[in-house]
């Protein structure tokens, strides 16, 4: 298409739609598969849990231990695994919407580890549990929802 002719609504319309449902594939093409989002999430709400549980070098921190050894196994796992499907996964945020999200998902996740020891040390005795759950639940949506590490638009459907 040369810059002299114009096109009209109906195949403007049509170019985002196709766009749109592009990106929705993709989004979809870098999902981490359901098994792999659990392994890393409940790896996660062990090192949390590991960590609201533990005074004085007890065996909580084993938990601890351990949880980030599987953490950073499955972390590693995923993606190898997707380089082998021919993608690369970003560690690092490319755009400004993308590391708005990972702060404040960041900053939610370590409120909720550092929330989880406190309470605990001031008589909630369950608030390792709570926290951990709460974080291995975030860390499973965001894997799910937001694989790419961005928000969609308000009007767009995930699904």
């Amino acid at each position: 298409m040369s810059n002299n002719e114009s096109i009209d609504a109906k195949a403007a319309q049509a170019a985002l739609n196709e766009i749109e449902s592009s990106q929705k594939n993709m989004q979809k093409a870098l999902r981490v598969p359901l098994w792999m989002s659990a392994c890393i999430s409940i790896s996660y709400g062990f090192i949390v849990f590991g960590w609201g549980m533990t005074e004085h070098e007890n065996l909580w921190a084993l938990a601890m231990w351990i949880g980030g050894a599987f953490f950073f196994g499955f972390v590693l796992l995923a993606v190898y695994s997707s380089k082998l499907l021919g993608m690369k996964i970003n560690i690092l945020p490319k755009t400004s919407s993308s590391a708005m999200f990972h702060l404040l998902s960041g900053i939610v996740l370590a409120f909720l580890l550092v929330a989880g020891r406190e309470l605990r040390l001031l008589g909630f005795e369950f608030a390792p549990f709570v926290s951990a759950f709460l974080c291995a639940a975030l860390m499973m949506y965001f894997q799910h929802w937001h694989p790419a590490g961005e928000l969609q638009r308000a009007g767009s459907n995930n699904e």
